[in-house]
C-alpha cells in the first residue's frame, strides 16, 4: 500500500516506519542503550533495535499508519 508520494517516488507504510524506527535508533544511541534481543551476536555494529524486536516494531508502525492513513492526510 501506498501512502504519500514524494518528488522522487511513493513512499510505503513500511518506509514510513522504518525511518520512524531509525529516529529510536539514534536517539537510543545518543542515550547508549541497547535493546537486549536473543538474536545478537555481540557484533560491535548491531543496531540498537535488533532481529525480532526491530521487525515487530517496524510492522507495528506501519500497521498504525495504514490504519490511520486516512485521518493523517486529511488533516494535512
Amino acid at each position: 500500500m501506498k501512502l504519500f508520494k514524494t518528488k522522487k517516488q511513493t513512499k510505503t507504510e513500511q518506509e514510513f516506519a522504518a525511518e520512524i524506527l531509525e529516529i529510536f535508533e539514534e536517539k537510543l544511541e545518543e542515550l547508549n542503550v541497547t535493546l537486549p534481543n536473543s538474536d545478537r551476536e555481540g557484533k560491535e555494529d548491531e543496531a540498537r533495535i535488533f532481529g525480532s524486536d526491530y521487525y515487530d516494531l517496524e510492522d507495528k508502525v506501519a500497521e498504525l499508519l495504514r490504519n490511520n492513513k486516512k485521518q493523517l492526510v486529511e488533516n494535512t
